[in-house]
């Protein structure tokens, strides 16, 4: 258990303890708030995605491959079916919003008040568009619905492994705790991706997660 679950546990707080002391060295040496926040977000995905790496190449060679392995269709159809998945998401998780909206006045001053800032610099806005649209899909997925779906469907039937990995990826989102229909849309979220990642296989999860991100960075940017 140690070795399918428990390491893999472990990526996502090391990442957010890289990044916080990313901040800290960034604001000690006087950077902006932009900057730290766009650096930071960039080394926490580049350290989430070279440990999940690192923990995938511990596997069996067979194991790896399987991961990986693309559906018969090929990679141009796994593709498409990722960037219809990424509207069926951005869908669904506008609706859980809206709902929470709805239910609860607070949510919206919630979500004003954790919407970050974005920098005004093309070549910032160009290191968050790497960090959220390739590093993200890539290293969360292959964590997430590679290793840690891979480490509980050894002990529990599918359904209860992707509700457990979609509410661990939920919880790896600061905003998931401080937004409650945002911590419901990211654990749904979660869960449509691991049933995505049984039919359609790696490569069109991270399709479906980078176009999520990708709509999302540039509603951020539009605002």
């Amino acid at each position: 258990m140690w070795q399918s679950i428990g390491l893999p546990l472990l990526v996502v707080p090391a990442s957010l303890l890289i990044a916080v002391v990313t901040v800290g060295l960034l604001n000690a040496a006087g950077a902006g708030e932009e900057l730290q926040t766009t650096i930071a977000l960039v080394v926490a995905g580049l350290v989430l995605l070279l440990l999940a790496v690192a923990l995938w190449r511990r596997l069996p060679e067979a194991k790896r491959r399987a991961m990986l392995a693309r559906s018969a269709g090929g990679p141009a159809a796994d593709m498409g079916v990722g960037i219809a998945a990424a509207v069926v998401l951005i869908v669904t998780a506008g609706l859980v919003m809206l709902a929470g909206i709805a239910i609860d006045d607070s949510v919206q001053r919630r979500i004003d008040d954790a919407q970050p800032s974005v920098p005004d610099a093309a070549w910032q806005i160009g290191l968050l568009a790497i960090g959220l649209v390739i590093l993200a899909p890539i290293g969360e997925e292959l964590l997430f619905r590679g290793l840690l779906l891979d480490g509980f469907r050894r002990r529990v039937a599918f359904p209860a492994a992707a509700g457990i990995t979609g509410a661990l990826f939920a919880a790896a989102h600061l905003d998931a705790w401080l937004i409650w229909p945002r911590a419901i849309a990211l654990a749904l979220i979660g869960f449509l991706l691991a049933e995505l990642y049984r039919r359609r296989g790696f490569l069109t999860v991270v399709t479906a997660h980078a176009g999520l991100n990708a709509v999302a960075l540039t509603a951020l940017v539009a605002s």
